[in-house]
């Protein structure tokens, strides 16, 4: 694995780094013609080259890529949020950008906010099992919830009528539904929260390098400022638009 981070100190160049990826879900992680990219991606990506590092990118289901990067047998995590909690996991503490977290519905259902505080107890609303927005569910008590091993399903779910509600990364959903030619039938019912998008890193792959979270949190500031990420955030939304047209 990676290992050392280079540094003035005179630190050798360190080998690849690998960096795990869990989910195709554009705009944020995706491949194309073969190559992984994504708002996440570019701007690690970008990261990477500011720090003289390179690394390979890697699709690995999220269970396992967490449990490896624990071990230190992978280098990090191309995003997470940012209240993940784990002693051998790094978090960077300047986050990349924001997203927000909503409750949404078919608008043939002529659902509102009130609706989902209803006492009906077969109203049910589907939730990616182990996700940030599982989190949430306290928000919306009175829905059963549905829980879905992965992502790719959730929004087939909400559209072809199985459930009356999905708890999803707002973005990320309706773009989904854009791109199965749906966004017209999908709302937001009601935004439950913003959730801060991160790095991570092994902590065992980085033992010993106590600067290396330091300059990827320097580096990260640098690139928002320097209005790299909005311009990265734009572009990606642009063509995922232009895409499902």
């Amino acid at each position: 694995m990676a290992l050392a981070f280079f540094c003035a100190q005179g630190v050798s160049k360190p080998d690849v780094l690998t960096i795990a990826y869990s989910e195709n879900v554009e705009p944020f992680v995706y491949t194309k013609d073969d190559q992984v990219t994504g708002i996440d991606v570019e701007i690690f990506k970008k990261l990477l080259t500011k720090m003289e590092l390179t690394a390979d990118f890697v699709h690995i289901p999220w269970a396992r890529a967490l449990k490896l990067s624990l071990a230190g047998e992978i280098d990090g995590l191309v995003s997470i949020f940012c209240d993940h909690s784990s002693d051998q996991i790094l978090v960077s503490s300047e986050y990349s950008y924001e997203t927000k977290l909503s409750v949404l519905a078919l608008k043939s259902r002529l659902f509102n906010a009130d609706s989902l505080q209803q006492d009906n107890p077969k109203r049910t609303i589907n939730v990616v099992r182990g996700s940030f927005s599982e989190t949430q569910l306290s928000s919306v008590p009175k829905l059963l919830p549905i829980y879905l091993p992965e992502i790719k399903s959730q929004v087939r779910q909400l559209l072809q009528g199985h459930v009356d509600f999905a708890l999803s990364e707002e973005s990320w959903f309706l773009n989904e539904a854009s791109a199965q030619g749906q966004r017209n039938q999908v709302e937001v019912v009601k935004a439950l929260s913003r959730a801060r998008v991160c790095m991570a890193f092994s902590e065992k792959s980085f033992a010993g390098q106590e600067d290396f979270m330091e300059n990827v949190n320097r580096v990260l500031k640098e690139l928002k400022h320097s209005g790299f990420i909005s311009n990265i955030i734009e572009q990606f939304n642009h063509l995922s638009n232009a895409d499902s047209r």
